[in-house]
């Protein structure tokens, strides 16, 4: 055994780029066994890291490209689902604009999945018999025809309204000359009081009004 550990000391060391290449396939298969995971971070992280170690290296650029790729089809996927979920929410809650919109965002990505369009179609279709409703019940707050019709000239101009009649100045006037009970005027009570003054040497009573 001796003999042995002598025999591995007398080996030469592996080079700074040997042992670069070594950490570099390290990571790699590191990044190929997470590849199943769908984990797509890490395994671009650690294809990365193996690139900085051996720059040039073409399979762990090809790899590195796919798996790009992959989380781009993925991020896409995830976004689809998103938008067909929210689609379907504002179909249910008969926001069928919102529904129009979801859908149509969805198709951006997948232009040809058959649940999207099929959707979209049914959207517009609720909303233009929405839009048929809403006008119909418009229509029916409206005056009726005929009546604006009796209302109007033959020309199209409205009939003008007749003058009115001359009103009875003294009828009219009624009012201010004390004759109605509305506007009659004020009792002023008239007190007496009596004074006796004793004016050119005689009794003499005088009146004076008094107005409260």
């Amino acid at each position: 055994m001796v003999k042995q550990a002598a025999m591995s000391t007398d080996q030469p060391l592996p080079s700074p780029e040997e042992i670069q290449r070594n950490q570099a396939h390290a990571k790699h298969e590191a990044a190929l066994r997470l590849w199943s995971s769908g984990d797509w971070d890490q395994v671009i992280r650690l294809l990365e890291e193996a690139l900085v170690l051996v720059p040039d290296h073409t399979v762990y650029l090809d790899n590195l490209r796919k798996a790009r790729e992959a989380r781009e089809t993925k991020r896409r996927h995830e976004t689809f689902l998103r938008l067909f979920q929210n689609a379907r929410d504002a179909y249910a809650a008969r926001r069928w604009q919102d529904a129009i919109r979801e859908y149509e965002a969805a198709l951006n990505i997948y232009p040809n999945d058959n649940a999207a369009n099929r959707n979209l179609q049914l959207a517009r279709e609720q909303l233009a018999n929405s839009n048929e409703e809403s006008r119909k019940a418009s229509a029916a707050r409206l005056p009726c025809v005929s009546q604006l019709r009796a209302r109007m000239s033959p020309l199209g101009i409205r009939k003008p309204t007749p003058p009115a009649k001359p009103r009875n100045f003294a009828a009219s006037a009624a009012p201010f000359l004390g004759h109605g009970p509305s506007m009659s005027a004020p009792r002023i009570r008239l007190k007496a009081r009596s004074r006796t003054s004793s004016v050119y040497g005689g009794d003499r009573k005088s009146t004076r009004l008094n107005c409260s």
